[in-house]
């Protein structure tokens, strides 16, 4: 596998992302990010990814298009998000995600996406970007993410696995005073209880962190 990886790798996900014919290659294009995200699971391997520049095409595939008609798919969307998501393990590609305003493309993609599998990608994207990081948590606030995570879990019949990247991303989101303020807007301090009956031992995790803070009157 590592042969198959380097710039040739990366100008191929690039040429894609600026193809003239987007619709005619969304399967390609997907299946290339796939490839790419299951890659980046490794620590060497993602670290030369990163030296070799292929944040940027990921990024970009989370924007969209700048050609007049053409829409990315939420498989395209999807795959490319949970590319980011590995890659942004390494901490040097963190900046350059928000370089190429990834977490303004990110939120927008929850904010229109309808695709279960897009949110769940891009919340979980969101998560490690805004992990230690008080910069990000603040920006995904005024790009108004905690409004469209919260529309999400608001969502009925929505998947667990669903549930656990969005819940996962407001517990990380909730140690900044004022996405907390925002959250009990939107009335997290009620909807926080069903959530406490799934049987998932990170869910239960996050739906604990969430339920402290919302209950801390000092926040």
């Amino acid at each position: 596998m590592p042969h198959l990886l380097g710039k040739t790798t990366v100008t191929l996900t690039l040429t894609l992302t600026l193809s003239p014919h987007p619709n005619l290659s969304q399967d390609l294009t997907r299946a290339f990010c796939v490839l790419l995200k299951n890659c980046l699971t490794s620590p060497d391997l993602r670290e030369r990814m990163v030296n070799d520049g292929a944040v940027r095409p990921l990024v970009q595939l989370l924007h969209k298009s700048e050609i007049r008609g053409a829409q990315r798919s939420p498989a395209v969307v999807a795959a490319a998000a949970s590319a980011v998501w590995n890659i942004s393990a390494h901490e040097s590609a963190k900046a350059l995600v928000i370089k190429e305003h990834g977490v303004e493309a990110l939120t927008e993609q929850l904010q229109n996406s309808q695709s279960e599998d897009v949110w769940q990608k891009c919340a979980g994207c969101l998560m490690v970007l805004a992990a230690n990081s008080d910069k990000v948590k603040n920006l995904i606030g005024e790009q108004m993410g905690v409004k469209a995570l919260t529309t999400i879990v608001k969502q009925p019949n929505c998947a667990q696995t669903v549930l656990k990247a969005v819940l996962g991303a407001l517990a990380v989101l909730s140690s900044d005073d004022r996405n907390m303020g925002m959250m009990r807007e939107e009335g997290m301090e009620q909807l926080i209880e069903k959530f406490e009956k799934i049987k998932d031992d990170r869910v239960k995790m996050f739906v604990k962190q969430l339920k402290d803070r919302l209950q801390n009157t000092d926040v």
